[in-house]
Protein backbone atom coordinates (compact mmCIF):
# COMPACT_ATOMS: atom_id res chain seq x y z
CA UNK A 1 0.00 0.00 0.00
CA UNK A 2 1.19 3.65 -1.37
CA UNK A 3 2.11 6.08 1.66
CA UNK A 4 -0.75 8.68 1.86
CA UNK A 5 1.17 11.38 2.15
CA UNK A 6 2.60 10.61 -0.77
CA UNK A 7 -0.20 10.97 -2.88
CA UNK A 8 -1.66 13.75 -4.89
CA UNK A 9 -4.30 16.05 -3.71
CA UNK A 10 -6.81 18.68 -5.38
CA UNK A 11 -5.54 17.38 -9.15
CA UNK A 12 -8.09 17.67 -12.13
CA UNK A 13 -9.81 14.42 -11.44
CA UNK A 14 -9.08 12.11 -15.00
CA UNK A 15 -10.31 9.37 -16.49
CA UNK A 16 -8.44 8.11 -19.49
CA UNK A 17 -8.27 4.82 -21.58
CA UNK A 18 -5.45 2.59 -21.03
CA UNK A 19 -5.70 -0.70 -22.35
CA UNK A 20 -7.69 -4.08 -22.62
CA UNK A 21 -7.06 -7.82 -22.22
CA UNK A 22 -8.73 -9.74 -24.28
CA UNK A 23 -9.33 -13.69 -23.67
CA UNK A 24 -10.63 -16.12 -26.01
CA UNK A 25 -11.24 -19.75 -27.28
CA UNK A 26 -10.27 -19.37 -31.25
CA UNK A 27 -11.55 -22.04 -33.85
CA UNK A 28 -12.85 -25.86 -33.55
CA UNK A 29 -10.05 -26.88 -31.96
CA UNK A 30 -10.50 -24.10 -28.96
CA UNK A 31 -7.11 -23.08 -28.71
CA UNK A 32 -7.00 -20.11 -25.94
CA UNK A 33 -5.94 -16.51 -27.11
CA UNK A 34 -4.86 -13.71 -24.59
CA UNK A 35 -4.32 -10.21 -26.19
CA UNK A 36 -3.57 -7.59 -24.23
CA UNK A 37 -2.98 -4.09 -24.75
CA UNK A 38 -1.47 -1.13 -23.26
CA UNK A 39 -3.23 1.45 -25.24
CA UNK A 40 -6.95 1.57 -26.31
CA UNK A 41 -6.61 0.93 -30.01
CA UNK A 42 -8.14 -1.03 -32.68
CA UNK A 43 -5.98 -4.05 -33.17
CA UNK A 44 -5.94 -7.50 -35.46
CA UNK A 45 -4.64 -10.44 -33.33
CA UNK A 46 -4.94 -14.31 -34.18
CA UNK A 47 -9.06 -15.18 -35.01
CA UNK A 48 -10.49 -11.75 -34.29
CA UNK A 49 -10.19 -8.14 -34.86
CA UNK A 50 -10.55 -5.50 -32.45
CA UNK A 51 -11.99 -2.59 -32.77
CA UNK A 52 -11.87 0.24 -30.33
CA UNK A 53 -13.23 4.11 -29.88
CA UNK A 54 -13.33 6.87 -27.38
CA UNK A 55 -14.54 10.53 -28.33
CA UNK A 56 -13.80 11.70 -24.85
CA UNK A 57 -16.77 10.56 -23.21
CA UNK A 58 -18.14 7.58 -24.90
CA UNK A 59 -15.86 4.62 -24.52
CA UNK A 60 -16.41 1.24 -26.93
CA UNK A 61 -14.97 -1.77 -28.01
CA UNK A 62 -15.97 -4.19 -30.19
CA UNK A 63 -15.35 -7.67 -31.79
CA UNK A 64 -14.68 -8.91 -35.64
CA UNK A 65 -14.35 -12.59 -35.42
CA UNK A 66 -12.28 -13.87 -38.49
CA UNK A 67 -12.71 -17.54 -37.27
CA UNK A 68 -15.60 -19.10 -34.85
CA UNK A 69 -14.91 -18.18 -31.51
CA UNK A 70 -16.07 -17.63 -27.75
CA UNK A 71 -15.04 -14.97 -25.55
CA UNK A 72 -14.41 -15.94 -22.08
CA UNK A 73 -13.37 -12.22 -20.87
CA UNK A 74 -12.75 -8.60 -22.17
CA UNK A 75 -11.33 -5.82 -19.53
CA UNK A 76 -11.02 -2.26 -20.15
CA UNK A 77 -8.46 -0.62 -18.48
CA UNK A 78 -8.70 3.34 -17.29
CA UNK A 79 -6.00 5.49 -15.66
CA UNK A 80 -6.66 7.25 -12.69
CA UNK A 81 -4.51 8.87 -9.89
CA UNK A 82 -6.22 8.55 -6.63
CA UNK A 83 -5.81 11.40 -4.55
CA UNK A 84 -6.28 11.83 -0.60
CA UNK A 85 -9.08 13.99 -0.86
CA UNK A 86 -11.05 11.88 -3.42
CA UNK A 87 -14.36 9.68 -2.38
CA UNK A 88 -15.13 6.72 -4.47
CA UNK A 89 -18.80 5.84 -5.12
CA UNK A 90 -20.00 2.50 -6.81
CA UNK A 91 -23.41 1.43 -7.34
CA UNK A 92 -24.06 -1.98 -4.82
CA UNK A 93 -25.21 -5.24 -5.85
CA UNK A 94 -29.05 -5.36 -5.61
CA UNK A 95 -28.60 -3.08 -2.40
CA UNK A 96 -28.51 0.41 -0.96
CA UNK A 97 -26.34 -0.38 1.82
CA UNK A 98 -23.37 -1.22 -0.56
CA UNK A 99 -23.92 2.29 -2.19
CA UNK A 100 -21.89 4.60 -0.74
CA UNK A 101 -18.83 6.85 -0.86
CA UNK A 102 -15.76 5.58 0.56
CA UNK A 103 -11.96 6.51 0.79
CA UNK A 104 -9.89 5.29 -2.66
CA UNK A 105 -7.93 3.31 -0.07
CA UNK A 106 -11.13 1.41 1.65
CA UNK A 107 -11.49 -2.53 1.74
CA UNK A 108 -14.26 -4.34 1.70
CA UNK A 109 -14.25 -7.10 3.57
CA UNK A 110 -17.27 -9.38 2.53
CA UNK A 111 -18.14 -11.93 4.64
CA UNK A 112 -15.20 -12.82 6.39
CA UNK A 113 -15.43 -11.41 9.61
CA UNK A 114 -17.74 -14.45 9.82
CA UNK A 115 -18.04 -17.54 10.72
CA UNK A 116 -18.96 -20.07 7.80
CA UNK A 117 -20.95 -22.12 10.28
CA UNK A 118 -23.04 -18.96 10.56
CA UNK A 119 -23.10 -17.79 6.76
CA UNK A 120 -24.55 -21.05 5.79
CA UNK A 121 -26.81 -21.70 8.78
CA UNK A 122 -28.55 -18.62 8.10
CA UNK A 123 -27.79 -17.83 4.08
CA UNK A 124 -26.45 -14.38 4.67
CA UNK A 125 -24.55 -14.78 1.12
CA UNK A 126 -27.90 -15.41 -0.56
CA UNK A 127 -27.75 -12.06 -1.19
CA UNK A 128 -25.36 -9.38 -2.75
CA UNK A 129 -22.73 -10.99 -4.78
CA UNK A 130 -20.89 -13.00 -2.25
CA UNK A 131 -21.11 -16.14 -4.18
CA UNK A 132 -19.87 -15.19 -7.23
CA UNK A 133 -17.22 -11.93 -6.80
CA UNK A 134 -13.92 -11.80 -5.29
CA UNK A 135 -13.12 -9.66 -1.58
CA UNK A 136 -9.40 -9.15 -1.73
CA UNK A 137 -9.83 -7.90 1.34
CA UNK A 138 -7.12 -5.39 0.65
CA UNK A 139 -6.66 -1.51 1.19
CA UNK A 140 -7.54 0.30 -2.37
CA UNK A 141 -9.14 -2.64 -3.92
CA UNK A 142 -12.94 -1.98 -4.05
CA UNK A 143 -15.83 -3.60 -7.02
CA UNK A 144 -19.34 -1.96 -7.70
CA UNK A 145 -21.90 -2.85 -11.00
CA UNK A 146 -22.75 -0.49 -13.61
CA UNK A 147 -21.87 2.99 -12.44
CA UNK A 148 -19.54 4.46 -10.23
CA UNK A 149 -18.51 8.38 -9.41
CA UNK A 150 -15.33 9.54 -8.57
CA UNK A 151 -15.62 13.02 -6.67
CA UNK A 152 -12.80 15.57 -5.60
CA UNK A 153 -13.80 18.98 -4.32
CA UNK A 154 -16.19 20.13 -6.73
CA UNK A 155 -15.02 17.95 -9.81
CA UNK A 156 -16.57 14.60 -10.23
CA UNK A 157 -16.06 11.64 -13.44
CA UNK A 158 -18.90 9.36 -13.46
CA UNK A 159 -18.43 6.33 -15.54
CA UNK A 160 -20.92 4.03 -16.09
CA UNK A 161 -21.90 1.32 -18.51
CA UNK A 162 -24.16 2.15 -21.77
CA UNK A 163 -25.16 -1.51 -22.32
CA UNK A 164 -25.88 -4.22 -20.59
CA UNK A 165 -27.92 -6.36 -22.78
CA UNK A 166 -25.11 -9.22 -22.11
CA UNK A 167 -24.81 -8.96 -18.19
CA UNK A 168 -23.93 -6.72 -15.99
CA UNK A 169 -20.67 -4.62 -15.88
CA UNK A 170 -18.35 -4.85 -12.57
CA UNK A 171 -16.41 -1.71 -11.69
CA UNK A 172 -13.32 -2.47 -10.10
CA UNK A 173 -10.58 0.18 -8.44
CA UNK A 174 -7.19 -0.45 -8.18
CA UNK A 175 -5.80 2.47 -5.91
CA UNK A 176 -2.40 1.26 -5.47
CA UNK A 177 -2.01 0.76 -9.28
CA UNK A 178 -3.46 3.97 -10.22
CA UNK A 179 -6.14 1.96 -12.17
CA UNK A 180 -10.04 1.35 -13.20
CA UNK A 181 -10.91 -2.10 -14.63
CA UNK A 182 -14.37 -2.30 -16.23
CA UNK A 183 -15.81 -5.68 -17.47
CA UNK A 184 -18.70 -6.83 -19.09
CA UNK A 185 -20.31 -9.70 -19.46
CA UNK A 186 -19.86 -11.40 -22.87
CA UNK A 187 -22.59 -13.30 -24.62
CA UNK A 188 -22.59 -16.74 -24.01
CA UNK A 189 -22.31 -18.19 -26.78
CA UNK A 190 -19.94 -18.81 -29.62
CA UNK A 191 -19.18 -16.17 -32.13
CA UNK A 192 -19.56 -16.98 -35.89
CA UNK A 193 -16.86 -16.33 -38.21
CA UNK A 194 -17.14 -12.81 -39.55
CA UNK A 195 -19.81 -11.52 -37.05
CA UNK A 196 -19.51 -8.85 -34.86
CA UNK A 197 -20.16 -8.23 -31.56
CA UNK A 198 -19.69 -5.05 -28.96
CA UNK A 199 -18.25 -5.75 -25.97
CA UNK A 200 -18.89 -3.18 -23.79
CA UNK A 201 -19.61 0.73 -24.30
CA UNK A 202 -19.18 3.02 -21.48
CA UNK A 203 -19.67 6.89 -20.70
CA UNK A 204 -16.88 8.73 -19.07
CA UNK A 205 -18.34 12.17 -18.21
CA UNK A 206 -16.32 14.78 -16.40
CA UNK A 207 -18.20 17.40 -14.66
CA UNK A 208 -18.22 19.93 -11.10
CA UNK A 209 -20.68 21.44 -9.44
CA UNK A 210 -21.36 24.76 -11.17
CA UNK A 211 -22.06 23.18 -14.36
CA UNK A 212 -24.18 21.00 -12.54
CA UNK A 213 -26.43 23.95 -11.40
CA UNK A 214 -25.96 25.82 -14.26
CA UNK A 215 -27.74 22.14 -15.95
CA UNK A 216 -30.42 21.71 -13.46
CA UNK A 217 -31.56 26.04 -13.27
CA UNK A 218 -31.66 25.69 -17.62
CA UNK A 219 -34.21 22.21 -17.23
CA UNK A 220 -37.43 23.67 -16.52
CA UNK A 221 -38.66 20.40 -14.14
CA UNK A 222 -39.22 19.73 -10.90
CA UNK A 223 -36.30 16.90 -10.45
CA UNK A 224 -34.22 19.05 -11.91
CA UNK A 225 -34.80 21.67 -8.89
CA UNK A 226 -34.52 18.87 -6.35
CA UNK A 227 -30.90 18.08 -7.32
CA UNK A 228 -30.43 21.25 -7.50
CA UNK A 229 -31.26 22.25 -3.82
CA UNK A 230 -29.43 19.31 -2.72
CA UNK A 231 -25.72 20.58 -4.74
CA UNK A 232 -26.48 24.09 -3.01
CA UNK A 233 -26.81 22.18 0.38
CA UNK A 234 -23.78 19.67 -0.33
CA UNK A 235 -21.69 21.58 2.57
CA UNK A 236 -24.39 21.43 4.68
CA UNK A 237 -25.02 18.60 7.79
CA UNK A 238 -26.86 15.29 6.50
CA UNK A 239 -30.13 16.43 8.68
CA UNK A 240 -29.99 19.88 6.55
CA UNK A 241 -29.47 18.22 3.63
CA UNK A 242 -32.38 15.91 4.07
CA UNK A 243 -34.83 18.25 5.10
CA UNK A 244 -33.40 20.84 2.29
CA UNK A 245 -34.50 18.07 -0.44
CA UNK A 246 -37.77 17.27 1.14
CA UNK A 247 -38.71 20.97 1.43
CA UNK A 248 -38.43 21.78 -2.22
CA UNK A 249 -39.88 18.69 -2.70
CA UNK A 250 -42.78 19.51 -0.89
CA UNK A 251 -42.97 22.82 -2.48
CA UNK A 252 -42.88 21.56 -6.62
CA UNK A 253 -45.69 18.89 -5.43
CA UNK A 254 -47.54 21.80 -4.07
CA UNK A 255 -46.73 23.74 -7.01
CA UNK A 256 -47.91 21.13 -9.19
CA UNK A 257 -50.97 20.22 -7.14
CA UNK A 258 -52.22 24.11 -7.18
CA UNK A 259 -52.12 24.21 -10.77
CA UNK A 260 -54.66 20.92 -11.26
CA UNK A 261 -56.85 22.31 -8.42
CA UNK A 262 -58.41 24.96 -11.41
CA UNK A 263 -59.39 21.89 -13.22
CA UNK A 264 -61.12 20.19 -9.91
CA UNK A 265 -63.08 22.69 -9.34
CA UNK A 266 -64.33 23.25 -13.21
CA UNK A 267 -65.30 19.77 -12.79
CA UNK A 268 -66.94 19.91 -9.88
CA UNK A 269 -68.54 23.41 -10.56
CA UNK A 270 -69.50 22.93 -14.29
CA UNK A 271 -72.72 20.37 -13.14
CA UNK A 272 -74.02 22.87 -10.62
CA UNK A 273 -73.79 25.44 -13.50
CA UNK A 274 -75.97 23.34 -15.55
CA UNK A 275 -78.12 22.65 -12.87
CA UNK A 276 -78.42 26.44 -12.11
CA UNK A 277 -79.37 26.30 -16.38
CA UNK A 278 -81.94 24.16 -15.52
CA UNK A 279 -83.58 25.78 -12.49
CA UNK A 280 -83.69 29.35 -15.19
CA UNK A 281 -85.51 27.28 -17.74
CA UNK A 282 -88.10 25.80 -15.35
CA UNK A 283 -88.48 29.60 -14.04
CA UNK A 284 -89.12 30.35 -17.55
CA UNK A 285 -91.81 27.83 -17.97
CA UNK A 286 -93.76 29.05 -15.08
CA UNK A 287 -93.43 32.09 -15.66
CA UNK A 288 -94.43 31.54 -19.34
CA UNK A 289 -97.82 29.44 -17.59
CA UNK A 290 -98.08 32.62 -15.31
CA UNK A 291 -98.69 35.22 -17.82
CA UNK A 292 -100.54 33.42 -20.62
CA UNK A 293 -104.05 31.67 -20.58
CA UNK A 294 -102.74 29.47 -23.76
CA UNK A 295 -99.36 28.46 -23.43
CA UNK A 296 -98.55 28.15 -26.32
CA UNK A 297 -95.96 25.17 -28.20
CA UNK A 298 -93.23 27.50 -28.56
CA UNK A 299 -93.11 28.20 -25.06
CA UNK A 300 -92.85 24.82 -24.16
CA UNK A 301 -89.81 23.91 -26.34
CA UNK A 302 -88.03 27.23 -25.42
CA UNK A 303 -88.07 26.32 -21.71
CA UNK A 304 -87.19 23.00 -22.36
CA UNK A 305 -84.49 23.39 -24.37
CA UNK A 306 -82.88 25.54 -22.11
CA UNK A 307 -83.02 23.31 -19.18
CA UNK A 308 -81.49 20.59 -21.69
CA UNK A 309 -79.04 22.79 -22.84
CA UNK A 310 -77.78 23.59 -19.77
CA UNK A 311 -77.77 20.42 -18.26
CA UNK A 312 -75.73 19.20 -21.12
CA UNK A 313 -73.58 21.97 -21.45
CA UNK A 314 -72.23 21.36 -17.99
CA UNK A 315 -71.99 17.70 -18.33
CA UNK A 316 -69.84 17.43 -21.38
CA UNK A 317 -67.40 20.25 -19.60
CA UNK A 318 -67.49 18.67 -15.89
CA UNK A 319 -66.46 15.12 -18.25
CA UNK A 320 -64.00 16.49 -20.33
CA UNK A 321 -61.94 18.58 -17.55
CA UNK A 322 -62.61 15.53 -15.56
CA UNK A 323 -60.91 13.06 -17.87
CA UNK A 324 -58.02 15.67 -18.32
CA UNK A 325 -57.63 15.83 -14.49
CA UNK A 326 -57.20 12.80 -14.81
CA UNK A 327 -54.60 12.72 -17.18
CA UNK A 328 -52.91 15.15 -15.46
CA UNK A 329 -53.03 13.79 -12.05
CA UNK A 330 -51.13 10.40 -13.81
CA UNK A 331 -48.76 12.55 -14.48
CA UNK A 332 -48.04 14.21 -11.82
CA UNK A 333 -48.09 10.68 -9.94
CA UNK A 334 -45.33 9.57 -12.22
CA UNK A 335 -43.51 13.48 -11.32
CA UNK A 336 -43.48 12.92 -8.18
CA UNK A 337 -42.10 9.37 -8.43
CA UNK A 338 -39.29 10.72 -10.10
CA UNK A 339 -38.80 13.11 -7.97
CA UNK A 340 -38.48 10.75 -4.77
CA UNK A 341 -36.16 8.44 -6.94
CA UNK A 342 -33.78 11.21 -7.52
CA UNK A 343 -33.86 12.42 -3.94
CA UNK A 344 -32.71 9.48 -2.85
CA UNK A 345 -30.64 9.17 -5.18
CA UNK A 346 -28.48 12.03 -4.74
CA UNK A 347 -28.80 11.68 -0.68
CA UNK A 348 -27.40 8.29 -1.20
CA UNK A 349 -24.38 10.33 -2.95
CA UNK A 350 -24.12 13.03 -0.57
CA UNK A 351 -25.68 12.32 2.87
CA UNK A 352 -23.18 9.31 3.87
CA UNK A 353 -20.40 12.19 3.47
CA UNK A 354 -21.64 14.26 5.49
CA UNK A 355 -22.67 11.92 8.43
CA UNK A 356 -18.97 10.80 8.06
CA UNK A 357 -17.93 14.43 8.03
CA UNK A 358 -20.24 15.01 11.15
Amino acid sequence: MQNLEDLPTGARVAMDPAGYVLEMRVGDDDRRVTFSSDAFESRVTDGASIECEFDGEVLAISLVAEESLYIESCRVALRHAFATDEQVLLNGYQSWTDTVERHPWSKMRGLRLISPRVVDRWALDGGGDYRFATYPNEHGKQHGYTYGTFRRGDGMVLVGSLDESHGFTIIRTFAGEGRVSLKTENPCRRIAAGERVELGRYAIVRGNVDEALVLCDDTPAPVARVVAAAIRHRDSSARVLREAVDATGRAEVSRLERRLAMLAIIAQSAPLLGLLGTILGMARLAISFNGHVLVTRADLLGGALQCLTAAAGGLVVAVSVQVMYGMLHVRLERVVADMEAAASDILALLAPRREAVA
